[in-house]
Protein backbone atom coordinates (compact mmCIF):
# COMPACT_ATOMS: atom_id res chain seq x y z
CA UNK A 1 0.00 0.00 0.00
CA UNK A 2 1.33 3.11 -1.14
CA UNK A 3 0.48 6.50 1.14
CA UNK A 4 0.59 9.69 -0.62
CA UNK A 5 -0.04 13.44 0.88
CA UNK A 6 -0.93 15.47 -2.65
CA UNK A 7 -1.46 19.06 -2.83
CA UNK A 8 0.08 19.90 -6.34
CA UNK A 9 -0.14 18.95 -10.09
CA UNK A 10 2.87 16.84 -9.33
CA UNK A 11 1.07 14.79 -6.83
CA UNK A 12 -1.66 14.08 -8.93
CA UNK A 13 -0.14 12.98 -11.71
CA UNK A 14 2.32 10.45 -9.55
CA UNK A 15 -0.80 8.88 -7.99
CA UNK A 16 -2.03 8.64 -11.45
CA UNK A 17 1.02 6.92 -11.94
CA UNK A 18 0.78 4.73 -9.19
CA UNK A 19 -2.49 3.30 -10.45
CA UNK A 20 -0.37 0.77 -12.77
CA UNK A 21 0.92 -0.83 -9.89
CA UNK A 22 -1.82 -2.00 -8.80
CA UNK A 23 -1.88 -1.97 -4.82
CA UNK A 24 -4.27 0.12 -2.92
CA UNK A 25 -3.28 3.61 -3.25
CA UNK A 26 -4.24 6.36 -0.22
CA UNK A 27 -3.82 9.75 -1.19
CA UNK A 28 -3.96 12.68 1.43
CA UNK A 29 -4.97 16.04 0.62
CA UNK A 30 -5.56 19.40 3.22
CA UNK A 31 -8.49 20.70 1.68
CA UNK A 32 -11.64 19.19 -0.06
CA UNK A 33 -10.97 21.47 -3.46
CA UNK A 34 -7.72 19.57 -3.36
CA UNK A 35 -8.81 16.10 -3.33
CA UNK A 36 -12.02 16.85 -5.66
CA UNK A 37 -8.79 17.56 -8.52
CA UNK A 38 -8.19 13.45 -8.64
CA UNK A 39 -9.42 11.51 -10.25
CA UNK A 40 -10.85 8.35 -9.06
CA UNK A 41 -9.78 4.52 -10.13
CA UNK A 42 -10.64 1.45 -8.09
CA UNK A 43 -7.64 1.03 -5.93
CA UNK A 44 -7.55 4.60 -4.77
CA UNK A 45 -8.53 5.71 -1.60
CA UNK A 46 -8.82 9.59 -0.54
CA UNK A 47 -9.31 11.98 2.38
CA UNK A 48 -9.38 15.15 2.69
CA UNK A 49 -8.33 17.78 5.63
CA UNK A 50 -5.17 18.90 7.42
CA UNK A 51 -4.05 16.39 10.22
CA UNK A 52 -1.08 16.60 13.11
CA UNK A 53 1.74 14.11 13.17
CA UNK A 54 -0.35 11.53 15.66
CA UNK A 55 -3.34 11.80 13.23
CA UNK A 56 -0.98 11.02 10.39
CA UNK A 57 0.15 8.28 11.80
CA UNK A 58 -3.10 6.68 13.19
CA UNK A 59 -4.31 7.19 9.10
CA UNK A 60 -1.13 5.65 8.02
CA UNK A 61 -0.97 2.91 10.02
CA UNK A 62 -5.12 2.37 9.35
CA UNK A 63 -4.47 2.08 6.05
CA UNK A 64 -1.59 -0.43 6.59
CA UNK A 65 0.73 2.09 4.20
CA UNK A 66 4.34 0.25 3.37
CA UNK A 67 5.98 3.52 1.77
CA UNK A 68 4.76 6.99 1.91
CA UNK A 69 5.44 9.81 -0.80
CA UNK A 70 5.26 13.61 0.43
CA UNK A 71 3.70 15.14 -2.82
CA UNK A 72 2.76 18.52 -0.99
CA UNK A 73 4.03 21.92 -2.36
CA UNK A 74 7.08 22.88 -1.85
CA UNK A 75 6.28 25.90 0.42
CA UNK A 76 4.16 23.46 2.78
CA UNK A 77 7.00 23.36 5.30
CA UNK A 78 5.31 22.60 8.51
CA UNK A 79 3.61 19.68 6.75
CA UNK A 80 5.96 18.51 5.55
CA UNK A 81 8.13 18.37 8.99
CA UNK A 82 4.77 16.47 10.16
CA UNK A 83 4.29 13.80 7.60
CA UNK A 84 8.63 12.79 8.46
CA UNK A 85 7.68 12.93 12.23
CA UNK A 86 4.99 10.27 11.06
CA UNK A 87 6.87 8.13 8.99
CA UNK A 88 9.68 8.42 11.97
CA UNK A 89 7.67 7.08 14.48
CA UNK A 90 6.22 4.48 12.56
CA UNK A 91 9.69 3.47 10.58
CA UNK A 92 8.12 3.90 7.19
CA UNK A 93 9.98 4.67 4.12
CA UNK A 94 9.88 8.45 2.83
CA UNK A 95 10.20 10.05 -0.04
CA UNK A 96 9.72 14.07 -0.90
CA UNK A 97 9.21 14.70 -4.83
CA UNK A 98 9.89 18.17 -5.56
CA UNK A 99 9.51 19.93 -8.80
CA UNK A 100 12.70 21.10 -10.20
CA UNK A 101 13.37 24.82 -9.57
CA UNK A 102 13.37 27.25 -12.48
CA UNK A 103 16.16 29.50 -12.99
CA UNK A 104 14.83 33.09 -14.19
CA UNK A 105 16.78 35.95 -14.91
CA UNK A 106 15.58 39.65 -13.84
CA UNK A 107 14.30 38.77 -10.41
CA UNK A 108 14.88 39.90 -6.61
CA UNK A 109 15.18 37.00 -4.32
CA UNK A 110 14.55 37.32 -0.79
CA UNK A 111 14.71 34.45 1.63
CA UNK A 112 11.78 34.81 3.64
CA UNK A 113 8.35 36.79 3.89
CA UNK A 114 9.93 39.20 6.31
CA UNK A 115 12.90 40.11 3.81
CA UNK A 116 10.40 40.87 1.07
CA UNK A 117 8.07 42.63 2.92
CA UNK A 118 11.08 45.17 4.00
CA UNK A 119 11.85 45.44 0.55
CA UNK A 120 8.52 46.26 -0.54
CA UNK A 121 8.38 49.19 1.99
CA UNK A 122 10.64 50.77 0.07
CA UNK A 123 9.11 50.94 -3.41
CA UNK A 124 5.82 52.89 -4.59
CA UNK A 125 2.88 51.98 -6.62
CA UNK A 126 0.65 48.71 -6.68
CA UNK A 127 1.86 45.39 -6.05
CA UNK A 128 0.71 42.18 -7.23
CA UNK A 129 0.57 39.52 -4.77
CA UNK A 130 1.00 35.82 -6.23
CA UNK A 131 1.84 34.10 -3.28
CA UNK A 132 -1.43 32.83 -2.36
CA UNK A 133 -3.43 33.06 0.76
CA UNK A 134 -1.77 31.93 3.80
CA UNK A 135 0.72 34.72 3.84
CA UNK A 136 -1.61 37.66 3.03
CA UNK A 137 -2.45 39.09 6.89
CA UNK A 138 1.89 39.78 7.05
CA UNK A 139 1.61 41.86 3.92
CA UNK A 140 -1.79 43.59 5.02
CA UNK A 141 -0.48 44.36 8.16
CA UNK A 142 2.95 45.97 7.29
CA UNK A 143 2.19 47.28 3.64
CA UNK A 144 -0.52 50.10 2.82
CA UNK A 145 -3.21 47.56 2.30
CA UNK A 146 -5.01 50.09 -0.84
CA UNK A 147 -1.27 48.94 -2.27
CA UNK A 148 -2.36 45.64 -2.60
CA UNK A 149 -3.89 43.30 -5.42
CA UNK A 150 -4.01 39.88 -4.53
CA UNK A 151 -4.62 36.53 -6.97
CA UNK A 152 -5.90 33.93 -5.32
CA UNK A 153 -8.58 31.11 -5.22
CA UNK A 154 -11.99 31.61 -5.79
CA UNK A 155 -12.95 29.44 -2.66
CA UNK A 156 -15.37 31.49 0.28
CA UNK A 157 -12.82 30.98 2.82
CA UNK A 158 -10.48 32.43 0.90
CA UNK A 159 -12.61 35.94 0.09
CA UNK A 160 -13.15 35.99 3.72
CA UNK A 161 -10.35 36.08 4.70
CA UNK A 162 -9.30 38.72 2.27
CA UNK A 163 -12.41 40.63 3.51
CA UNK A 164 -11.11 40.86 6.95
CA UNK A 165 -7.76 41.69 5.92
CA UNK A 166 -9.79 45.35 4.83
CA UNK A 167 -9.19 44.25 1.23
CA UNK A 168 -11.87 45.41 -1.28
CA UNK A 169 -13.60 43.86 -3.89
CA UNK A 170 -11.32 46.03 -7.07
CA UNK A 171 -8.28 44.10 -5.23
CA UNK A 172 -9.01 40.69 -5.21
CA UNK A 173 -8.62 38.51 -8.16
CA UNK A 174 -10.32 35.23 -7.88
CA UNK A 175 -9.43 32.78 -10.37
CA UNK A 176 -7.94 29.34 -10.35
CA UNK A 177 -4.63 28.74 -12.69
CA UNK A 178 -2.41 28.16 -15.08
CA UNK A 179 -2.24 31.67 -16.54
CA UNK A 180 -0.95 32.32 -19.63
CA UNK A 181 1.76 34.82 -20.00
CA UNK A 182 -0.83 37.32 -22.08
CA UNK A 183 -3.16 36.66 -18.76
CA UNK A 184 -0.57 37.78 -16.96
CA UNK A 185 0.03 40.85 -19.15
CA UNK A 186 -3.40 41.90 -19.29
CA UNK A 187 -3.83 42.21 -14.73
CA UNK A 188 -0.63 43.42 -14.62
CA UNK A 189 -1.62 46.46 -17.09
CA UNK A 190 -5.54 46.91 -16.02
CA UNK A 191 -4.12 46.81 -12.52
CA UNK A 192 -0.89 49.16 -12.61
CA UNK A 193 1.07 46.70 -11.30
CA UNK A 194 4.41 48.42 -10.12
CA UNK A 195 5.76 45.16 -8.45
CA UNK A 196 5.24 41.98 -8.90
CA UNK A 197 5.36 39.20 -5.64
CA UNK A 198 5.55 35.24 -6.51
CA UNK A 199 7.54 32.54 -4.84
CA UNK A 200 10.08 30.02 -6.66
CA UNK A 201 7.07 27.67 -7.82
CA UNK A 202 9.23 26.27 -10.83
CA UNK A 203 7.80 25.81 -14.76
CA UNK A 204 4.49 23.70 -13.31
CA UNK A 205 3.34 26.73 -10.76
CA UNK A 206 3.70 29.57 -13.97
CA UNK A 207 6.88 31.16 -12.58
CA UNK A 208 8.01 31.59 -16.29
CA UNK A 209 4.64 33.45 -17.59
CA UNK A 210 4.64 35.40 -14.83
CA UNK A 211 8.34 36.74 -15.29
CA UNK A 212 8.14 37.51 -18.79
CA UNK A 213 4.89 39.32 -18.98
CA UNK A 214 6.69 41.87 -16.15
CA UNK A 215 9.72 41.90 -17.59
CA UNK A 216 8.48 42.78 -20.73
CA UNK A 217 6.52 45.68 -19.47
CA UNK A 218 9.73 46.69 -16.96
CA UNK A 219 7.73 45.74 -14.06
CA UNK A 220 10.15 44.10 -10.86
CA UNK A 221 10.05 40.63 -9.72
CA UNK A 222 10.52 39.90 -5.82
CA UNK A 223 10.42 36.37 -5.55
CA UNK A 224 10.62 34.48 -1.86
CA UNK A 225 12.73 31.50 -2.07
CA UNK A 226 11.87 27.90 -0.53
CA UNK A 227 12.82 26.64 2.60
CA UNK A 228 14.95 23.93 2.64
CA UNK A 229 13.62 20.45 4.39
CA UNK A 230 15.90 18.41 5.19
CA UNK A 231 16.79 14.67 6.28
CA UNK A 232 14.48 12.97 4.04
CA UNK A 233 14.92 12.06 0.26
CA UNK A 234 14.18 14.21 -2.14
CA UNK A 235 13.13 13.31 -6.07
CA UNK A 236 12.54 15.31 -8.95
CA UNK A 237 12.23 12.75 -11.63
CA UNK A 238 8.15 11.31 -11.90
CA UNK A 239 9.81 8.14 -13.20
CA UNK A 240 12.88 7.32 -10.68
CA UNK A 241 10.63 7.90 -7.95
CA UNK A 242 7.53 5.33 -9.00
CA UNK A 243 10.56 2.59 -9.92
CA UNK A 244 12.14 3.18 -6.05
CA UNK A 245 8.30 3.13 -5.31
CA UNK A 246 8.03 -0.16 -7.06
CA UNK A 247 11.20 -1.95 -5.26
CA UNK A 248 10.26 -1.10 -1.96
CA UNK A 249 7.18 -2.81 -2.22
CA UNK A 250 9.02 -5.54 -3.35
CA UNK A 251 11.39 -5.49 -0.31
CA UNK A 252 8.20 -5.74 1.29
CA UNK A 253 6.51 -8.47 -0.41
CA UNK A 254 10.14 -10.32 0.55
CA UNK A 255 10.14 -9.83 4.23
Amino acid sequence: MIGVFAGTQEGRELIERFKKLRVPVYASTATDYGSELIPPFTNLHLRAGAMNPDQMQDWLKAAKVRVVVDATHPYAVEVSENIKIACKALDLPLARFERPELAVRGMEEFPDYQACIEELKMTTGKILLTTGSNHLHEFAEKLDVTRLVVRVLPKSEVLKKCEALGLRANQVIAMQGPFSKAMNRAILEDYQIKTLVTKATGRVGGLLEKTEAAREMNIKVYCIQREEVPGEDVWRSQTCLVKWIEEELMKGRRK
